[in-house]
């Protein structure tokens, strides 16, 4: 089994001399495609009606009271209802929210890929989506000579590949020619193809950022691996992804670096109810003899005016009741990790060996059976609790 603590950031908004903050997990860097709610921002001079929307600190509040002038929207919940994040913000919304979801189309999401590997998307939808991976510590290629025109060759390709989407300038005797005009590329190969032929003993070069990694794949689908598991199984959650050095339909995922940029460009309409990267971590244990059960673990308050629900820790939970095999040598330390792990929300990414893979979700143990004194113990069991989605 293995697990992926999510990165986390705070949102901070200080007033009146106190600071208001909500821990997200690290969002984008830049976004496009998504439009998030026009309302205001807050305006403490402003006086607001019942009914009227603002926003504070990424969130959208609703006056519940009016004549409501000087209540800030943090710290007057008796008169405004807190509606959570605007759109581009409800994917990186932590044990707050039950079917929040970020829609755009044709959305491109950039973010700083620090000291990670692994990035997973729960609830979503997409039609298409290109993940490109590109290390910052390498400099952009500039100069390189593809060959020279012969009148008759189209095709030239580069020494490295793939290569960043829209990064590349072509020239042909130091002038720059025009992507889709002059030119067509076939990023992931390399190969630039020129609609004329470059003349006889003309010069051609590049400028380029090359990628790591760089992964086109289509959402139809995703996550069942054959008909019978798509149609029949209660619990396949047909709309993650999960990216690693272990995803079964990419043998080679994104690569650990001190310093990188990750790019998703989706086509279409798109759908993400939560979207987290970390750095993976082995349990060194294996799930055995597990049941999976759905219970309400905690109170789910409804919204007054729009019946959007919002949960204290989770509502509708899926539970799963799971015994742990692990090797002797290793108990102490699988101990150690649990009990470290324990109550926090991370990513689980069962093994070939785990029953039970739709239990890739964000998801916590809520106890365990670890008698920590016998290190001898071949089996124990614990709860991972995981929202419905």
């Amino acid at each position: 089994m293995y697990y992926v603590v999510p990165k986390t950031d705070k949102l901070t908004t200080t007033y009146d001399g106190i600071t208001y903050e909500k821990t997200i997990y690290k969002p984008f860097k830049s976004a496009s495609g998504i439009v998030d709610e026009n309302y205001p921002n807050w305006d403490e001079t402003a006086t607001y009606n019942t009914g009227d929307y603002v926003i504070v600190n990424k969130r959208i509040y609703k006056s519940a009271a009016d004549n409501n002038t000087g209540n800030f929207p943090p710290a007057a919940p008796d008169v405004w209802v807190d509606f959570g994040f605007v759109s581009s913000y409800r994917m990186f919304s932590i044990d707050e929210g039950i079917g929040a979801v970020t829609k755009g189309t044709d959305v491109v999401l950039e973010f700083d890929f620090v000291t990670s590997d692994t990035i997973a998307m729960i609830g979503a939808k997409w039609q298409r989506v290109i993940i490109e991976q590109v290390d910052n510590d390498e400099p952009p290629i500039t100069g390189e000579n593809l060959g020279t025109g012969d009148g008759s060759t189209k095709e030239f390709t580069t020494a490295k590949k793939p290569i960043y989407r829209f990064s590349e300038k072509v020239y042909i005797d130091g002038t720059q020619q025009t992507r889709d005009q002059d030119y067509t590329v076939d990023w992931y190969n390399g190969i630039i193809t020129f609609t004329n032929p470059p003349a006889n003993g003309a010069s051609i070069t590049i400028d380029y950022t090359w990628t790591l990694k760089t992964m086109d794949i289509t959402g139809r689908d995703y996550g069942a691996s054959d008909f019978a598991e798509y149609f029949y199984s209660d619990w396949t959650d047909k709309t993650r992804l999960i990216i690693n050095d272990f995803t079964r339909l990419i043998v080679d995922g994104l690569v650990w670096t001190p310093n990188s940029t990750l790019r998703l460009s989706f086509f279409g309409e798109v759908e993400i109810g939560a979207f987290v990267m970390g750095l993976q971590d082995s349990l060194g244990a294996t799930l055995l003899g597990t049941s999976m059960s759905i219970q309400d673990k905690s109170k789910v308050v409804a919204d007054e005016y729009t019946g959007a629900r919002k949960i204290v820790r989770y509502g509708k939970a899926r539970v799963l009741k799971a015994y742990i095999a692990n090797y002797v040598d290793e108990f102490s330390e699988v101990a150690r990790k649990i009990n470290q792990i324990a109550g926090h929300n991370v990513l689980w990414i069962p093994s070939e060996q785990d029953k039970f893979s739709e239990m890739s979700n964000i998801a916590y143990i809520s106890d365990a059976d670890l008698p920590v004194e016998n290190p001898k113990l071949l089996k124990t069991s614990l709860n991972i609790v995981g929202v419905m989605e």
